[in-house]
């Protein structure tokens, strides 16, 4: 198999049943990636303590922000 980068990956498969598994597992819908990312006020408290770090930066940064962001959207089209 190779990747849109090109990067190429070797799969060896013991018999015929691995590769139509292979296959099928490979061809299907994948499940959603849901983030679990919940913010704690411990978590606040610690981050709040190092001044080299950007609390913000580090919220807007993370895979929750970004499921938001990919739904805006679909929630401003629900308003209409």
């Amino acid at each position: 198999m190779i990747d849109g980068a090109q990067n190429g990956y070797k799969i060896i498969c013991p018999n015929q049943l691995y590769i139509l598994l292979l296959l099928l597992f490979s061809q299907g819908p994948s499940d959603p990636l849901n983030s679990q990312f919940r913010l704690s006020y411990n978590m606040v408290l610690n981050l709040l303590r190092k001044p080299e770090i950007d609390l913000k930066l580090v919220l807007e940064k993370s895979f929750l922000q970004w499921q938001n962001y990919t739904q805006l959207p679909e929630l401003m089209a629900g308003e209409d």
